[in-house]
């Protein structure tokens, strides 16, 4: 079998591209709702996890997962438990996603 230097090498990130996705998932949670409990609920809300699912049409992508990982860099912890929290409000999941795409390094 052949073999390529290349394909050793990481897939570059565009700097930019995990702030859209970001920015994406709240613009999502915006026009859909949010939720707690489940990915996506009958009604079409979504959570944070699920919102980021979508912003990159559930595909993973290098922007997708440096996107998830600055999300929990962020907030100290897992997406899931932060997201479900009973004190977790649609409000600040949507504040978050923003503050972290525009400041987060």
């Amino acid at each position: 079998m052949l073999y390529d230097k290349k394909w050793e090498q990481k897939p570059e990130v565009e700097p930019e591209s995990w702030r859209s996705v970001l920015l994406n998932a709240a613009t999502y949670i915006r026009g859909h709702g949010w939720c707690q409990g489940s990915l996506q609920d009958p009604s079409g809300r979504v959570c944070l996890w699920g919102a980021i699912a979508l912003a990159t049409k559930c595909q993973d992508t290098p922007a997708n997962s440096l996107a998830k990982t600055k999300i929990i860099e962020w907030i100290g912890g897992s997406i899931v438990k932060w997201n479900d929290d009973p004190n977790q409000t649609e409000r600040n999941v949507i504040n978050t996603l923003e503050a972290v795409a525009r400041k987060g390094e």
